[in-house]
């Protein structure tokens, strides 16, 4: 799940991987591939929480989807460790929960 915003930032980060790396196919592939596998939603500006104002975008989406969960390396959302109902974590903390538990 994400919002447009979302999407676009996949988008550009993928970009400046692949063109780093001399590999603009991958690019290619992802930029075709991430519109039609994300379930994109529309959300409201809600929250004001992050050190970095750009990352709210995720707490909002999360929201917004009713998720449970917020997957991220970002230490400007990990800081957060909850919001409202949305737990915010590492990816191995969260492969601990769910597979190890």
């Amino acid at each position: 799940m994400a919002t447009n915003s979302i999407l676009e930032e996949y988008l550009d980060i993928t970009h400046r991987i692949a063109k780093k790396i001399n590999r603009l196919d991958l690019y290619k592939n992802w930029s075709l591939i991430l519109p039609n596998k994300l379930h994109i939603i529309n959300a409201e500006k809600h929250f004001q929480l992050c050190r970095d104002p750009k990352d709210d975008k995720f707490i909002d989406c999360a929201f917004a989807g009713q998720v449970r969960y917020i997957i991220s390396g970002d230490n400007d959302l990990l800081i957060l460790k909850k919001v409202n109902k949305i737990t915010i974590i590492d990816a191995k903390s969260f492969l601990q929960i769910k597979y190890m538990a």
